[in-house]
């Protein structure tokens, strides 16, 4: 499943999820942008997916979400 997270600052990042587990972390396949990708793991700020769901950076390649819906 591919979707937009979009941080703070309004800058879009492309991410495909891979799977979920029953603490509600998905592990992410790819993080891409044009630059510095790796700044947006490193903040651990809140971030929207695809609009509207809440998403917490925990460490590099896992996401825990809120209010997700598969």
């Amino acid at each position: 499943m591919c979707g937009d997270v979009e941080d703070h600052l309004g800058m879009s990042w492309k991410i495909r999820l891979l799977r979920k587990d029953q603490k509600l972390k998905v592990y992410l396949d790819c993080l891409e942008r044009i630059d510095n990708p790796e700044s947006l793991i490193s903040t651990g700020g809140k971030f929207k997916f695809n609009g509207n769901e809440q998403i917490f950076f925990m460490i590099l390649r896992k996401l825990k979400i809120r209010n997700w819906q598969f």
